[in-house]
């Protein structure tokens, strides 16, 4: 199991810990209320979150081999929920003295919820066990850097000459997790892929320090996980922010080793995406554009009308709902940064006010030694305008465009996107 599973495991251990006190402390007080009747349902509901919650957690994260997917997960929440609830409903009909015909569907249905879940997490299964693949290498990791800690990922074995490919994620604030997609390429290539959740997200959260949410923060994380790697040569590919992030690096550092670039639905520029996310506005419904210039007039996003207006605007050109994706990386709870992506970027994707919001490498495009492979989808918040002006502007580039695809083209169509990968790659190591 890996290291950020049992990160999430620790965390559902400790929030079914605070339930269970909230039950004691329920049970409590009811009692002091209770006629003088001692129930032990009522005093004792609190013991179905503690042990198949918190109880089960731990065991999972101390002897579990991989880490239960979220249908297996829902019917163990639904579970102990129906149990506690059966007991406390127990201890209110036993209190009151009043029959509860009904109560013994409870415990069956709770008991055979758990059931359910346990059968599913025991069975073999190819989506539980994917990650178990003998013949698939990863390593996990954490780079000490400006006295905190980044966490990295290594999918895959070195073969041959094929370089490493550094995967720079989106946001800021954003995670590894999508990147997981590309674990069976790794394999496929024979190349290593190394990911890793940028300072002040994912395993590398942080937050109190908004002094870092700059480019040169993360452009120097960058730099410190080559070198603590000890990568001298390799490839790079950046997706959304992950991508101003590789231009921000290759324009203005100049670093050795780079044999070439991946840009996945980028941007040269902050004013240019403004502009670009404004005038795709245009084809929300009237009453989600107004509602979007309320907001930006205001500075106030917290209105319901502008947060719907938000989530049509994403639901076109960013992604669908993850829990709709069969692949549990897609699915998997993340940790976002939203001081990082706050502060860095914005409120939202078409109003950039934070510290990138002068970013601009557009005339420098044009002294790009590297050769460039372009990326992007048809509904994409990277317009085909955004991309177009990185192809015309690096000298040697080539711009491949996923037509059906929004924002994650290696999510969406990640067949189609590996071949390019595999066949991009190895004509530029």
């Amino acid at each position: 199991m890996s290291t950020s599973d049992k990160q999430r495991l620790q965390q559902a251990s400790q929030r079914w810990f605070y339930a269970a006190f909230g039950c004691a402390v329920f049970g409590l007080v009811y009692e002091y209320f209770g006629h003088g009747v001692m129930s032990l349902f009522m005093m004792g509901q609190f013991l179905f979150p503690l042990t198949l919650g918190t109880g089960a957690a731990k065991l999972l994260q101390r002897c579990g081999r991989v880490h239960p997917d979220s249908v297996t997960l829902t019917l163990w929440r639904l579970g102990v929920v129906t149990l506690t609830l059966a007991s406390c409903l127990t201890g209110v009909f036993e209190i009151y003295g009043a029959p509860a015909p009904l109560l013994r569907a409870h415990w069956i249905v709770g008991t055979a919820l758990l059931l359910l879940a346990a059968a599913r997490y025991l069975s073999p299964s190819p989506a539980k066990n994917e990650k178990e693949d003998s013949s698939m290498t990863v390593r996990e990791g954490y780079l000490p850097f400006e006295g905190h800690q980044t966490y990295y990922r290594i999918v895959g074995e070195k073969t041959g000459d094929k370089k490493p490919l550094i995967l720079l994620h989106g946001g800021p604030g954003s995670t590894h997790n999508y990147f997981e997609v590309l674990d069976e390429f790794a394999k496929e290539d024979g190349r290593e892929l190394i990911m890793y959740d940028q300072i002040g997200c994912g395993n590398s959260y942080l937050e109190g320090h908004p002094e870092l949410w700059k480019s040169e923060t993360w452009v120097r994380e960058l730099m410190a996980l080559r070198e603590h790697l000890g990568i001298e040569e390799c490839h790079l590919l950046g997706q959304s922010w992950g991508g101003m992030l590789l231009l921000d690096y290759i324009c203005n550092y100049k670093p050795d080793g780079i044999k070439s670039i991946i840009l996945s639905s980028t941007l040269p520029s902050s004013k240019l995406w403004g502009e670009e996310q404004h005038r795709m506005i245009k084809e929300l419904p009237a009453e989600m554009q107004e509602a979007i210039r309320k907001a930006d007039e205001s500075g106030d996003y917290s209105g319901e009308a502008y947060q719907a207006a938000e989530a049509e605007f994403m639901l076109r050109h960013a992604a669908g709902d993850p829990k709709d994706d069969p692949r549990e990386c897609v699915r998997r709870e993340k940790k976002s940064g939203r001081e990082a992506y706050v502060t860095g970027w914005g409120p939202n994707e078409f109003t950039p006010l934070g510290t990138l919001k002068d970013y601009d490498v557009t005339e420098q495009l044009k002294d790009i030694q590297q050769s460039a492979l372009v990326i992007s989808g048809g509904n994409d918040l990277c317009t085909p305008y955004i991309a177009k002006v990185m192809y015309d502007g690096i000298p040697d580039s080539r711009w491949e465009l996923f037509p059906t695809c929004r924002h994650c083209c290696f999510v969406e169509d990640t067949p189609r996107y590996t071949a390019l990968l595999k066949e991009w790659l190895n004509q530029h190591d």
